[in-house]
């Protein structure tokens, strides 16, 4: 026991001895400004090279001092469009006007003329005897039209090829637009065979609006009343126009074939009959075939002797 003791005290003496000795390195460790003097870098190869660079096609030059240059304005190249010229010549127009009570005093003339810079118009009214006349105009392809606005109108435009010093006349007549009404047909474009379908009789009545021309408009609450000999109507056969002037029908075809309905139409007490063309009948078409599944070459082949549900002897 003594002897273990003695031995722990001269390890313990030996290992402060050691620390005495070894103070200033561990000092001079952490405090000195001195460099590493080697390291070792197992498998890695520290050698720099250069690597060749290609000289630059590029070359900097000193930009040029612009600060006294004028530079001139752009030519201005938008296409210069020439008004088409009315006045200024010396052809003419001149004519009377006349309406269902006779001379019109008050229509309107409208004169345009045509050129390949475009269209310009001027007017003029008639005097309480319906005449009227335009001077002092140029040359040139002109369209006459005179009407009475939302009332009268002479139908289609006159035109005329006038040269430069004539004076043209031009005698016209206002009408009232044809008073029978307007009659079409909306609808499939074929029906099938015992397929119930809609329609719709549309009624339009004729007008002449601020400018002179004819437009229809549809005539409300008309009554439209259809007769089929060779299909059957489903719906009431008399119906009255909506506010878009259509009357709906509904209608099964019986045959094949194209066909007819008589129509009358009674507008502002007044009956017009009508014959209107439906749409063909065709019959019903085949069931769509069966699509074709083609085999998966990739699948693997089953044995009829292993097939589910079959017994094996």
């Amino acid at each position: 026991m003594r002897l273990i003791k003695l031995l722990l005290g001269v390890a313990l003496v030996a290992a402060v001895a050691t620390m005495w000795v070894e103070r200033d390195r561990v000092v001079s460790a952490y405090t000195d400004d001195s460099d590493p003097i080697e390291f070792r870098l197992t498998g890695i190869d520290l050698a720099t090279a250069r690597t060749p660079i290609e000289p630059s096609p590029f070359v900097l030059v000193p930009s040029p001092d612009l600060r006294a240059t004028s530079v001139a304005p752009l030519r201005d190249t938008t296409p210069r469009v020439t008004k088409t010229q009315i006045g200024g010549g010396s052809a003419g127009f001149s004519g009377t006007v006349t309406g269902p009570n006779g001379p019109a005093a008050g229509a309107t003339v409208r004169l345009e003329r045509h050129t390949t810079a475009g269209i310009e118009s001027t007017q003029t009214l008639t005097d309480e005897f319906g005449n009227w006349s335009a001077t002092g105009l140029s040359g040139g392809r002109w369209r006459v039209r005179t009407y009475q606005p939302n009332l009268y109108t002479s139908g289609p435009a006159q035109v005329f090829f006038v040269a430069n010093g004539e004076r043209v006349v031009v005698d016209t007549t206002m009408t009232l637009p044809s008073l029978a009404p307007v009659i079409d047909l909306v609808g499939p474009a074929e029906t099938i065979i015992g397929t119930p379908n809609t329609f719709a009789i549309t009624v339009g009545v004729r007008r002449v609006d601020a400018e002179g021309r004819i437009v229809v408009t549809p005539a409300a609450g008309s009554q439209v009343a259809v007769i089929s000999t060779d299909s059957s109507l489903t719906s009431a056969d008399v119906v009255v126009a909506d506010a878009g002037g259509a009357a709906r029908f509904a209608l099964t075809c019986q045959a094949i074939g194209t066909p007819t309905l008589s129509v009358a139409v009674t507008t502002a007490g007044v009956t017009t009959s009508s014959g209107v063309t439906l749409a063909p009948c065709v019959p019903v078409p085949p069931p769509p075939e069966p699509e074709v599944v083609e085999p998966d070459p990739n699948a693997p082949e089953t044995d009829s002797a292993d097939a589910p549900g079959e017994a094996t002897g």
